[in-house]
């Protein structure tokens, strides 16, 4: 019988809106004061009943994974060993009588005109406005809940500005302005006129050449942020944009992580993410080995959607879903959908390797491949089939006590054998 909490089955499978959320309210529990954690967590849980009990598992679920990490703390250091989130750089809030997400619209916010609402998740909300000064659209990015926020949101929502800000490409939305309003802050940032990958996922099945164009784009913007030293980690389809000319652009890095420069965030233990794209890394908590493959994997989950119509792994409970990214390898797509190109779906499984290394090297590799299936020209997912398959079967796993103890079954099998051989040779 399913374990209910405030009406909601744990079992119950959530929609990719519902995830999306719980991502965010994990984030949100995982990166505050420890020895808080359990007053948010009830907080959180009283303020989206819905999802209650599926904050409670994963939250029971990190709380394991922090049991047996060397540190469980939020380190923001610079170079000469300070916090870099100090509370000296976090202006305290007075409210001005505008509530994000409440207050009507249109409303004025600085010199932006607030349209209407065009996005929300468990922590922020975005608006299309017009910048009064240039007299353009935009979009602004705000917390949803600044009186709140502490001072770790505040940190994260800052360094999801700074990291977004530092990229230049074509294929990511581009930050205008960052900025603080009476004690709200916010950014402002190119205004993507259509729809997302989830949105256009929904409405129906994607060609395999316009969805292998997609990927490709997504792919090099990915490779462009990973070159300037930012790594994504929540890469999914309500997170690709896709514009009237069918375009994509990556948005939304509010889980970016700085590969290198002054300052790096960890949070050893944490498990950061959306559980259908997120990589057994990931899911593990294992940060220290989160890198850019770690995105490559989200890429070959949104691919493999794109192929079947569904993430490579979908469970009835987001802890569930976690473990099989863990322990189960995905589907085939063309037992799924005999329709599935073999080439996309080698390219797709190929991203979806648990080890890190039988992946592709980087986001432009995968590009490499993308591009030459458009050309019709070999993939180099075919060339290294094989040799990945081998070198996977005689790697150590997760698996290796239960190995070994086949291996002992087996040679105990092979005694007895040699045993009766020889007593039938004797009679």
């Amino acid at each position: 019988m399913p374990i209910t909490n405030n009406n909601n089955p744990i079992e119950e499978e959530l929609s990719s809106d519902a995830e999306e959320r719980l991502a965010v309210l994990l984030e949100d529990l995982t990166t505050g004061p420890i020895d808080q954690a359990h007053k948010r967590l009830e907080k959180l849980c009283l303020q989206n009943a819905d999802l209650a009990g599926q904050l409670r598992e994963l939250f029971a679920t990190v709380s394991v994974t922090d049991a047996v990490a060397m540190e469980s703390t939020i380190i923001m250091r610079s170079d000469d060993g300070r916090s870099g989130a100090d509370e000296k750089d976090i202006r305290p809030f007075i409210g001005d009588g505008f509530v994000p997400g409440v207050s009507s619209l249109p409303a004025q916010f600085g010199e932006y005109e607030l349209l209407e609402e065009i996005g929300r998740g468990g922590m922020g909300i975005v608006y299309r406005a017009v910048q009064k000064s240039l007299q353009r659209v935009v979009a602004v990015k705000m917390l949803l809940r600044r009186d709140l926020a502490s001072p770790a949101d505040l940190t994260r929502f800052r360094s999801e500005a700074e990291a977004a800000a530092q990229l230049d490409h074509p294929g990511i939305v581009s930050i205008f302005e960052v900025g603080e309003h009476k004690g709200h802050p916010f950014y402002s940032m190119r205004y993507i006129e259509g729809t997302t990958l989830a949105k256009r996922l929904q409405a129906g099945p994607i060609p395999p050449r316009e969805g292998a164009q997609i990927l490709l784009r997504v792919a090099e913007a990915v490779q462009a942020a990973h070159s300037r030293g930012v790594l994504h980690r929540d890469l999914k389809p309500s997170n690709i944009l896709i514009d009237l000319a069918g375009k994509p652009h990556v948005s939304d890095f509010g889980l970016a992580k700085r590969l290198e420069g002054n300052q790096t965030m960890t949070h050893t233990g944490a498990i950061l993410g959306t559980p259908c794209y997120m990589s057994p890394e990931q899911a593990a908590g294992s940060r220290g080995d989160v890198g850019p493959v770690s995105d490559v994997w989200s890429l070959g989950a949104i691919l493999y959607q794109v192929l079947v119509d569904r993430p490579p792994f979908q469970a009835s409970s987001p802890m569930d879903t976690l473990l099989a990214v863990l322990e189960v390898d995905p589907p085939l797509p063309r037992s799924i959908n005999r329709e599935v190109n073999r080439d996309l779906e080698m390219i797709a499984l190929k991203t979806l390797q648990k080890p890190q290394d039988l992946r592709y090297a980087s986001a432009a590799h995968l590009a490499n491949d993308l591009r030459a299936f458009l050309a019709s020209e070999p993939i180099a997912a075919r060339q290294g089939g094989v040799l990945d398959v081998v070198s996977r079967l005689l790697r150590e796993t997760h698996h290796a006590v239960v190995l070994e103890n086949w291996g002992l079954l087996w040679m105990w099998h092979s005694v007895v054998v040699l045993i009766l051989s020889v007593i039938t040779d004797v009679l």
